[in-house]
């Protein structure tokens, strides 16, 4: 009897320190991940970047192409598991996934992920208005280092990210078009400050003729409430506005998840958008 009393107290979990079971740190099942600190000049912040490499990598004479994953502090295990799981199954190629983080605390990280992914400051997001030095450190810092440190394409990049870090990846394809190939905007806030995002593709389109890019946007929420209806409007509206220009070089695709939460749709959009940037034509 004491023997089964015992045995019942070991599935309820109850004696475990007394067999000596202890956590210990792995980097199962996230295989092949590399980590280093770069700090920008540019923004003035040390950021942490994650490097997911594929299998392939270990032949020497292989290139990939890059994909860098914004708001890496809580997207970069859903995005490497997604990216490695559609190269298993031939949806996309083996690529290299970048995530950019700032290893701090969820407080720290929302204030400076404002400050980053937004064009402007405005009365709710007081520290909004960095894109502009983030994009530069993207360019001149990070893309270079990644570049140096590893075999990448260099004519092959994407940016990806969801809320504000999807009003980013559309910041950057209107600010520095060419700087990436391919771009995955997540339920972005594109009715962000008043729509800023708007004038800027007004003020894009006087002075370009085409934006060679394929571009994947989705939107979320619930057709009975009126602020998604807006959102969705104002989806919609972008969408048209760079489809209406007949950019010869554009490839736009846009999906509405109705009746997904704002967290809900972010592994469908990566799934999907994926999926869509990387198709062959």
């Amino acid at each position: 009897m004491r023997y089964v009393a015992v045995w019942m107290l070991v599935a309820a979990g109850l004696v475990l320190p007394v067999l000596g079971l202890e956590a210990q740190q792995s980097n199962w099942p996230l295989k092949n991940i590399e980590t280093f600190e770069i700090k920008s000049q540019q923004v003035g912040t040390t950021y942490r970047i994650f490097v997911a490499l594929p299998p392939q990598y270990s032949s020497p004479d292989s290139t990939f192409p890059v994909i860098y994953s914004l708001d890496a502090d809580i997207t970069f295990g859903m995005m490497t598991d997604i990216s490695r799981m559609l190269r298993l199954d031939s949806e996309i190629p083996a690529t290299i996934l970048v995530g950019i983080a700032y290893g701090a605390d969820e407080e720290t990280w929302r204030t400076n992920r404002t400050r980053d992914l937004t064009p402007t400051a405005t009365e709710r997001a007081k520290s909004g208005g960095g894109a502009r030095q983030f994009l530069s450190f993207i360019k001149e810092e990070l893309i270079p280092a990644i570049d140096q440190r590893y075999r990448t394409r260099p004519g092959d990049r994407t940016l990806a990210g969801a809320s504000y870090a999807g009003l980013f990846s559309l910041y950057a394809l209107l600010e520095e078009p060419g700087l990436f190939q391919r771009y995955l905007a997540a339920v972005p806030s594109v009715v962000y400050d008043n729509n800023v995002l708007f004038g800027m593709e007004e003020t894009f389109a006087k002075d370009h003729k085409d934006l060679p890019a394929r571009v994947f946007i989705s939107a979320e929420g619930n057709e009975q409430n009126t602020w998604y209806l807006k959102y969705w409007s104002a989806i919609w509206d972008f969408t048209y506005r760079l489809q209406n220009r007949q950019y010869p070089g554009l490839r736009l695709h846009t999906e509405v998840y109705a009746g997904e939460t704002h967290a809900q749709a972010q592994p469908r959009s990566f799934t999907a958008g994926l999926k869509y940037l990387f198709t062959k034509e």
